[in-house]
């Protein structure tokens, strides 16, 4: 499982996308470039180890998030990657994230903050459950037991 810092996932998919569109990492079959397809190529190219592979559904969440903003083309049944974007191919994802952000009305800003927010709130309240029954059940070790023994009557 990839365990890197974020973003590293999108520069390494890029990478590899780039690299079958310029004809410098080849493709030895005519599978469509899913997100399934996308993973394989990135521990092809060593890119990545076999055990950081990643998720099929963290390169499907790139590829949507580049295609709202313009950067990538895809197809449906199987979702797969066409082809960069004549402003994806100039300009690069950076520039036009940035565009779109920028596009955003501030209700839906607003909307994302908070929903970024109440989950950050889901994960510290997950983590402190969790905490809680390690607490717990190192307390219950520390306590002594007694053994009551099975009498026969």
């Amino acid at each position: 499982m990839d365990r890197r810092g974020r973003g590293y996932l999108a520069l390494d998919v890029d990478y590899v996308l780039k690299g079958v569109i310029t004809g410098e990492l080849k493709v030895f079959s005519n599978k469509p470039l899913t997100a399934s397809a996308i993973s394989d190529l990135l521990v092809e190219s060593e890119q990545l180890d076999k055990e950081e592979k990643p998720s099929t559904g963290a390169i499907t969440n790139i590829l949507k998030k580049w295609e709202t903003c313009g950067y990538i083309e895809t197809e449906t049944h199987p979702y797969r990657f066409v082809d960069f974007t004549e402003e994806g191919r100039i300009h690069g994802y950076q520039v036009l994230e940035k565009k779109y952000k920028e596009l955003l009305p501030p209700e839906v800003k607003e909307v994302e903050k908070a929903v970024k927010t109440r989950h950050r709130e889901k994960q510290i309240q997950d983590r402190m459950a969790i905490d809680k029954a390690h607490s717990d059940a190192l307390d219950a070790l520390k306590k002594p037991t007694t053994f009551v023994p099975d009498l026969p009557f």
